[in-house]
């Protein structure tokens, strides 16, 4: 059989600043970074990371091309 194609493009990722978010484990002061997609159809992406916690994500919201959210890290 033939193997399913997958989307494995590269995202480039914008910094646009410092933000804080409200998580579990309380309030991050996190770096924000913002990827807009290249065309209409692309999803875009908004990731807070903890400089904290080795800068793991402490917030995800990603948006299909609708703008309707398709997938949300808490």
């Amino acid at each position: 059989g033939s193997a399913g194609s997958v989307d494995a493009g590269i995202w480039s990722l914008r910094y646009v600043g410092r933000e804080t978010v409200e998580t579990a484990a309380g309030t991050v002061n996190a770096v924000k970074l913002v990827r807009e997609g290249r065309s209409a159809y692309d999803t875009t992406a908004e990731i807070w990371l903890d400089p904290d916690r080795s800068y793991l994500p402490a917030h995800a919201t990603l948006r299909n091309s609708a703008g309707a959210s398709e997938y949300d890290l808490l």
